[in-house]
């Protein structure tokens, strides 16, 4: 049987439409994938996070309570660091009125109104005089979200900004509830800290940097 004129340019012309159809959808998914290859991935921002272990001049403020063998304690404080040096202000309900504790070299110093004692380490100066059990050396660095530099840490979690959000350090335990922007920096803001039968919490209220 004699084919129609039109037979086979209408068969090539939907061969051609079909094939330049697969092609384009060939093409759009290649786009697609490709696109999500490139895709930066999100990336901590290592800069800062180094900046913090030098980070020598700040002042944190906020509440801070104790729990040991059932007894809570709280106070109001405000941390003032200039280079190794600090300075530690309590008030609040301590049964001591407003207390400063003092690191001036290799030398510990509380002085309240009625208070005026020197130690060999602030841990056992702030204990002796207040009842309170804080890893002071340590929480220089912990307040700022860097493992502490005297004694390797055990372990460290970091969250998908390169915070730190846990961390196991002379038998510590710490928890980074949540971190607040101060000064183009992600620093701490709530802190809780765990060993044996001692817990601590930090509330961080503000920043100066």
């Amino acid at each position: 049987m004699p084919h129609s004129p039109n037979a086979y340019p209408q068969h090539t012309a939907r061969h051609f439409f079909a094939r330049t159809k697969q092609l384009l959808i060939l093409l759009g998914v290649s786009l697609y994938l490709g696109g999500c290859s490139l895709t930066p991935t999100k990336q901590p921002d290592l800069q800062s996070k180094d900046e913090l272990y030098t980070l020598d001049s700040w002042r944190a403020s906020g509440k801070l309570g104790t729990r040991y063998k059932g007894k809570n304690q709280s106070a109001f404080f405000s941390w003032t660091q200039t280079g190794d040096d600090y300075t530690i202000h309590l008030y609040g309900p301590l049964g001591q009125g407003s207390v400063y504790l003092y690191k001036e070299g290799n030398s510990f110093r509380i002085e309240s109104k009625d208070l005026n004692e020197h130690a060999a380490s602030p841990e056992q100066l702030l204990q002796r005089t207040t009842g309170l059990q804080l890893p002071v050396s340590n929480l220089a660095y912990w307040l700022r979200g860097i493992p502490a530099t005297s004694i390797s840490a055990d372990k460290t979690q970091h969250n998908e900004d390169g915070d730190l959000s846990a961390l196991q350090q002379e038998g510590w335990e710490i928890t980074y509830r949540s971190y607040m922007p101060a000064y183009g920096l992600n620093m701490p803001e709530k802190i809780i800290a765990k060993r044996k039968d001692i817990k601590l919490t930090v509330s961080i209220k503000s920043w100066d940097i």
